[in-house]
């Protein structure tokens, strides 16, 4: 059941939850210490449960008549105190604040106090690009102005809100433009088709993205980067999108505003540019993880910027160490990653976690610790909702095919290998490899242990290279080295060192 005050008081910081409780403790009544008592009770729930919640709070005499009521108030308490708290962490925020201010001073008929107050807010929302806001503190002005003295002042005002808009429309269809590039890139990742591929050749053709000049600030160019990233990301330049990136940090770094109030779209950003620095530009690839690293430290103890670095960080490296075979830094990584994940808790999102879990399971498997890996696996695949990462859901089932095999359970295959095609055969086979691993695990269960199996995978192996020869097919190999697995069985060498050689 979702609950949106369970929601809210697990998304605050120790930070957010100490002033809350002062800015309640000051109320001094039984009524603000019953919301305490709830907000405690809701706060120790790993689940919202209000049969619980209500029984406890009935347990310490307190009224359970107008629970619902109590909650919603709840729920606005914390939302003022979160108001308070950050009034002025963010220049959007403070800019929003100075209205406030105005619409208040103005109907206290203090006009000359209310244009103070505007002017402050006007100066922050040109400064850092606020046009939207921008928009609302030029009405603002006409109103407490009233009707121009002359034509000049009219011209004045007329030009000040045609910039404005300008800037706002221009802004604008650089976002809508962003926003069909990544659609476009979802719709071809699914469909894997040159005529989806084709549309996003037309689409990047557009009179828009010719230039760097055409968008005018700096969210707009901001947006055009991105827009030309999500097409080399989609048809795989890696120079190019690197560019990209880097075009968009060199914008980033010129803007501290942007990097203390949107940390997180930095730290997104700057992760992509990391990954990419390890086949562009592997040289500075450590220098620039420690820059990333060290991000959290501008943003004065945000626990969720400091979670995203750690996952954003922790995935690119273990991605790192599983490609390049460096698995026994990647085995010792692994606790590491686990104290942070349980650090970081409800802050780590489950995409990662599930993703984490699935590398886990690869290390184990590549070392040879097939045991160690079946329980990650089955960790996944108990612990995880399909939706949550489809690919990896897939891909898990199907890496305990392999680790069964690898276990010897001969007995036990053969129902997997019925179960995991069925899977496949109700959500459209992806990629033709999968079919060709589940055919021959089912003819290799068939030739008893201790007999040689050896024409059986190099007949394995010429059908994977005739599939794998399409660039579609490929990029299962960036789930599981099925080829480096095959070629390791058929030369008799563990999986690691047949990757090795690949």
């Amino acid at each position: 059941m979702k609950e949106p005050l369970f929601d809210l008081i697990h998304s605050l910081s120790k930070s957010e939850k100490r002033y809350f409780k002062l800015l309640v403790a000051d109320k001094q009544s039984n009524k603000a210490k019953k919301y305490v008592l709830l907000f405690d009770i809701i706060e120790s729930q790993k689940e919202y449960d209000e049969k619980a919640a209500k029984s406890k709070l009935g347990k310490l005499k307190e009224n359970i008549a107008y629970f619902s009521a109590d909650k919603n108030y709840l729920y606005q308490l914390i939302l003022k105190s979160l108001r308070a708290l950050h009034a002025a962490s963010s220049v959007s925020i403070l800019v929003h604040n100075y209205l406030i201010e105005v619409e208040l001073l103005n109907d206290k008929g203090l006009p000359v106090l209310a244009q103070k107050q505007l002017a402050k807010a006007k100066k922050l929302a040109k400064k850092h690009e606020l046009f939207s806001l921008f928009l609302e503190i030029l009405r603002w002005e006409r109103k407490i102005a009233g009707i121009p003295v002359d034509r000049k002042r009219l011209e004045l005002e007329q030009l000040h809100y045609e910039e404005a808009k300008k800037q706002l429309t221009n802004f604008f269809s650089y976002e809508f433009l962003y926003r069909e590039a990544m659609l476009i890139r979802k719709e071809t990742s699914k469909a894997r088709s040159e005529e989806a591929t084709q549309k996003f050749e037309t689409f990047i053709q557009k009179a828009a993205l010719q230039s760097e000049q055409v968008p005018h600030s700096f969210y707009a160019k901001l947006r055009f980067y991105q827009t030309l990233a999500a097409y080399y990301y989609s048809i795989d330049d890696k120079e190019e999108e690197f560019e990209c990136n880097s075009k968009m940090l060199g914008l980033i770094e010129q803007n501290d505003y942007f990097k203390r109030d949107h940390t997180l779209d930095y730290v997104t950003i700057f992760s992509r540019y990391l990954i990419l620095t390890k086949s562009v530009k592997p040289n500075t690839y450590k220098d620039t993880l420690l820059k990333f690293n060290n991000i959290p430290k501008l943003a004065k103890g945000k626990v969720r910027v400091e979670a995203l670095v750690f996952t954003l960080s922790n995935s690119t490296e273990m991605t790192r160490m599983i490609k390049e075979n460096e698995l026994e830094e990647a085995l010792r990584f692994i606790p590491e990653v686990e104290r942070g994940m349980k650090k970081y808790g409800a802050y780590v999102n489950e995409p990662f976690k599930m993703a984490m879990h699935y590398r886990f399971a690869y290390v184990h498997l590549a070392l040879g610790h097939y045991s160690e890996a079946l329980t990650q696996l089955n960790r996944l695949l108990d612990t995880f909702q399909e939706e949550v990462r489809p690919d990896i859901f897939r891909f898990a089932k199907l890496l305990t095919l392999v680790v069964h095999f690898e276990l010897g359970n001969d007995t036990l295959l053969p129902y997997f290998s019925q179960s995991f095609a069925l899977y496949l055969k109700k959500r459209n086979v992806l990629f033709k490899t999968e079919l060709i691993l589940v055919k021959y695990l089912k003819k290799l269960v068939k030739i008893p242990q201790g007999e040689n199996r050896s024409t059986t995978f190099l007949a394995f192996k010429a059908q994977l290279e005739d599939v794998l020869a399409d660039p579609f097919e490929e990029n299962f190999l960036a789930y599981f080295d099925i080829l480096a697995w095959v070629i390791g069985k058929i030369q008799g060498i563990p999986f690691r060192d047949a990757r090795q050689e690949g």
